[in-house]
């Protein structure tokens, strides 16, 4: 019936207005009439297989004409012409999830990724003393790396503490490579993940910073066997995550979810690893 055909075509609408990047990538071409996909790409700052990504999921609303240039569909332009009538509303609904936005790229190391994508191979001496930092530090505050989790109560060589670090480093790189190319339309940019997973381990040097320079004023009690001690590793985790996620996003260009899925899996694997150990 017509009617219910309005109201699906309504419901989509609205669903594309709920998102900030889609309901952006409308406006840019209604306002043109048409636009290339560089110039999309370059209003909206978003890596080629995520901006792809939401352009193919916009397919009903955006077509391209004979000259490659995208033009707003029939759907496309009620869409459009809806925003222009309540984007007074829709800024002042979605102001405080942008504020979020801007958080996380700032957590998440954006703008480093950012920074490095121009030449990943230009970074790799950083890349490589981050991990000599990390291993410095974890030496230097009595705690032995177990995957994502620290823990003081096992007596670990220094060589050996070195070695777990970068086997911790190899296998991020190694665990999203395969996922990528097992599961994921991903490109290749290997020498970007080298870049960015070293990166994405920062928030475990801030974390065995403090907690060596605590360690030199109290005792500190083990990490896995003490819930405030434990809270700390937490949130370096959590840190990481964010971190670890935009990270896979820039280097493999694929959208943020599939990049959270396999920083979460290799969280998981570490998890059911430790407690293997443990037991």
């Amino acid at each position: 019936m017509p009617g219910d055909r309005k109201n699906s075509e309504d419901e989509k609408i609205y669903k594309i207005l709920s998102h900030k990047i889609r309901r952006k990538i409308i406006k840019l071409i209604g306002d043109a009439g048409a636009c290339s996909y560089t110039e999309i790409s370059r209003e909206v700052n978003l890596e080629p297989g995520t901006l792809y990504h939401h352009i193919d999921y916009l397919k009903e609303y955006v077509e391209q004409d004979q000259e490659k240039r995208y033009r707003l569909t029939a759907l496309g332009k009620a869409a459009y012409q809806l925003i222009q009538d309540v984007e007074p509303v829709i800024k002042s609904s979605f102001k405080a999830e942008n504020k979020f936005n801007k958080f996380f790229d700032v957590i998440s190391l954006s703008p480093l990724y950012r920074y490095m994508a121009l030449n990943p191979l230009r970074f790799l001496p950083e890349a490589l003393l981050i991990i000599c930092l990390l291993s410095y530090l974890t030496i230097e505050s009595g705690l032995a790396n177990l995957g994502l989790f620290y823990s003081n109560t096992i007596s670990i060589d220094p060589l050996i503490k070195i070695i777990l670090v970068i086997v911790t480093w190899l296998s991020l790189i190694f665990f999203t490579e395969v996922i990528s190319k097992i599961a994921l339309p991903a490109s290749q940019n290997f020498s970007s993940l080298i870049i960015n997973t070293a990166l994405s381990l920062i928030p475990f040097i801030i974390f065995l910073t403090v907690n060596t320079l605590l360690s030199r004023l109290i005792v500190l009690p083990d990490p896995l066997h003490n819930p405030l001690a434990m809270s700390g590793l937490i949130l370096a985790q959590i840190w990481f995550l964010a971190a670890f996620t935009r990270g896979i996003q820039y280097a493999k260009r694929i959208p943020r979810p599939s990049a959270a899925t396999i920083g979460l899996a290799y969280y998981y694997i570490n998890v059911v690893a430790l407690i293997l150990i443990v037991l």
